[in-house]
């Protein structure tokens, strides 16, 4: 088997297992529920965590204290998780043991980039320009690669980050990430003392979407968008954008 074949079958299998885990993801959306040990607290998120109700039964203070509520609630929140990961679990090993999928075709060459940056370089330019450009695509992609550790960074940076948001009644508090994820969860105890249990999920569910909106526009893809790394994927989608980089970097 010569290297085109064996670039042919990675390329096959490649396709095969995405879509396998594609389909996969796709089977665990919709919301999950999880309960803390003392079966006290329920928490409802959606598939990337985030609390779409929060129930506290009625008679909760007769097995939690009110400083362990915040405990109850992040392993409610925990077993939601765990939930949503075993439902994809379970849909990626049907995925596995279910036939391959039929393999999705290429794009034709004349639509890759690589086609079409040929087209835009050879376009009136004499041999001598071409190598130039060449060699620019190669240090273009020297560029891409020592991009990586940059972005990467970055992205650990916005991840470790803390940002809180406060209910509108003021007795609850929660931490995310800077993107977004779940951290903590933090209760006035003397409000939870007298607290309706509606009010207590409530004032949980607003204290998120509060954080949410201070981290709006900072996931992963906005992040790396906002990198040397973004900035480069952007032009390698962009033929006749690369094209005159290219040029201009001569």
């Amino acid at each position: 088997m010569d290297r085109t074949e064996e670039f042919a079958d990675l390329r096959d299998d490649v396709d095969r297992v995405t879509q396998r885990f594609e389909r996969a993801n796709a089977a665990a959306t919709g919301l999950f529920t999880g309960n803390d040990q003392s079966g006290r607290v329920t928490v409802v998120v959606n598939e990337v965590g985030h609390f779409q109700d929060v129930r506290v039964s009625v008679d909760w203070r007769s097995d939690l204290e009110p400083a362990e509520l915040a405990t109850a609630v992040q392993e409610a929140h925990m077993a939601a998780g765990m939930a949503r990961m075993n439902d994809w679990g379970n849909a990626l090993a049907e995925q596995m043991d279910s036939p391959a999928p039929q393999l999705r075709p290429l794009p034709p060459f004349h639509e890759s980039l690589g086609a079409q940056l040929e087209e835009v370089v050879r376009r009136g330019t004499t041999p001598e320009e071409t190598q130039a450009i060449t060699d620019a695509i190669a240090e273009f992609l020297r560029e891409i690669i020592a991009s990586v550790d940059e972005a990467t960074e970055e992205i650990a940076r916005v991840q470790r980050a803390e940002v809180s948001g406060t209910s509108e009644g003021g007795h609850v508090q929660v931490v995310v990430s800077g993107t977004g994820d779940f951290k903590r969860i933090r209760y006035d105890e003397a409000w939870l003392e007298r607290a309706h249990v509606v009010n207590i999920g409530r004032e949980t569910v607003q204290a998120q979407k509060a954080a949410l909106r201070a981290v709006a526009g900072q996931g992963v893809a906005e992040v790396l968008a906002s990198t040397r790394l973004g900035e480069l994927q952007a032009l390698a989608r962009d033929p006749e954008a690369l094209a005159r980089r290219l040029r201009m970097g001569r």
